[in-house]
């Protein structure tokens, strides 16, 4: 046969595995020329390295695989690296199994379920043995939970052990439901509770009940009382009988209208007592009303009591220091100690409740202002002074009245009182009287 060009040869378009090939052996050492059965050839081809893109537009057949418009089929495993794919199995070799989406994708699993950044997603059922995590949804089968998150929710007819649970908003079991603070019926049957036996029930942590007696109650009311009564009543409208064996020791009966043997009757604290008990006076003993404050300040009633606390918080239980800080005629000055006085021991304990000052001859432009100092507790009395306004010739008519200051208003037997005089009009007033008003507080 004479030479001829590769190119120049009658193309072969249906090759069979038996055809023969011309391929040389080992060209980067020793190459020699050798032939190769089409079968042969095959075999080589299916692992071909450094292979970016592999391009088939016929068939390749060695008798295992073949390859046709891209799609590969016969072949029973093929190994990538780490990985190996045989029948429907997928196999790392060593290291993790990765899946990895393109980014913004997820990894769909059997048409339905979708891993995306760590989120499983369209799951109808998950097994295992053992959770770790939060779990949300609900179980077909849970036989321990140790703990629910507050959103969790269950339906599951049987859960042998429960330990723990979140915030139900409304538990039934049976007829009986759990609702807010509200605990409800809605069989046809009462609602029973009922304690293990020799136990009682407990309400509110004090009202036990057991067997049909209630103890520890401060207070049971009722429109309408059936059985014996025992105790006492704040208010009991009409007694129309008394057993012989009963007692009643009730502050206030507003209307018995019947009582059988009754025997006794204790002390009557309150109610209209006017039948038995007369009002009392300066003469006869009897009933008696205690004054207000306001009652005892007016001091005319003569037939109202006045009690300690009463008469300390009146007008008769005040007591007052009066001092000349200045002359009548001389003009008032500035600086502190115009005028001391000294607390009593009557007057121990007792605070200062009002003050005011006077001049003799008033005084024009701005104000003459005056501080009260507890010279003794080192402490100014009052928050806002004492001022006498411009033409003025006492503080009682001030724009700005005095405010004492209840931090420092209190005083004890010795202790040595100060009149400071803080500011004087540009005409000085001549004269002036400062007074002070103690109370017990």
């Amino acid at each position: 046969m004479a030479d001829k060009k590769l190119t120049a040869l009658t193309e072969l378009t249906a090759p069979v595995s038996t055809d023969i090939f011309y391929i040389v052996d080992d060209p980067g050492g020793t190459p020699l020329d050798r032939k190769v059965t089409g079968a042969n050839l095959g075999k080589a081809l299916t692992a071909i390295p450094n292979a970016t893109d592999i391009t088939a537009s016929g068939t390749i057949t060695d008798g295992a695989f073949s390859t046709t418009a891209g799609a590969v089929t016969g072949v029973t495993t093929l190994t990538v690296d780490n990985l190996t794919v045989n029948g429907n199995t997928i196999t790392a070799d060593t290291g993790a199994l990765n899946l990895t989406p393109a980014a913004g994708s997820a990894i769909v699993l059997d048409g339905a379920i979708n891993v995306d950044a760590g989120v499983v997603t369209g799951a109808t059922s998950i097994t295992s043995t053992t959770f770790v995590g939060a779990l949300t949804g609900q179980a077909s089968t849970v036989a321990t939970i140790t703990g629910l998150a507050p959103d969790t929710a269950t339906t599951q007819a049987a859960q042998a052990a429960i330990t723990s649970l979140g915030t139900l908003t409304t538990l039934t079991v049976d007829d009986i439901t759990i609702n807010g603070n509200t605990i409800s019926s809605a069989g046809a049957s009462t609602l029973a509770i009922t304690p293990t036996a020799g136990q009682s029930i407990t309400f509110d942590g004090t009202v036990t009940l057991d067997a049909g007696v209630i103890l520890g109650a401060t207070s049971i009311t009722s429109t309408a009382f059936v059985g014996a009564l025992t105790g006492q009543a704040d208010t009991v409208a009409t007694i129309t009988g008394l057993a012989p064996d009963t007692a009643t020791t009730q502050a206030t009966q507003a209307s018995i209208t019947t009582c059988a043997n009754l025997t006794t009757v204790g002390t009557v604290t309150s109610g209209n007592v006017d039948a038995v008990v007369s009002a009392a006076n300066l003469t006869t003993a009897g009933k008696i009303e205690v004054a207000t404050v306001a009652e005892t300040d007016t001091g005319t009633d003569a037939g109202r009591a006045v009690s300690p606390d009463g008469l300390a918080g009146s007008i008769h239980g005040e007591k007052m220091a009066q001092v000349v800080a200045f002359d009548f005629t001389t003009d008032t000055a500035t600086g502190n100690g115009a005028a001391y006085f000294r607390i009593p021991s009557g007057m121990n304990g007792m605070n200062l409740v009002e003050v005011a000052a006077a001049v003799i001859t008033a005084g024009t432009t701005n104000t003459t202002d005056i501080q009260i100092h507890n010279l003794t507790q080192a402490a100014d009395m009052l928050s806002t002074v004492i001022t006498i306004d411009s033409t003025e010739t006492d503080s009682s008519t001030a724009a700005t009245p005095a405010v004492i200051d209840a931090a420092n208003d209190d005083v004890a037997t010795a202790d040595m009182i100060r009149i400071d005089v803080d500011a004087v009009s540009t005409t000085a007033a001549k004269g002036l009287l400062v007074t002070c008003v103690f109370q017990t507080p």
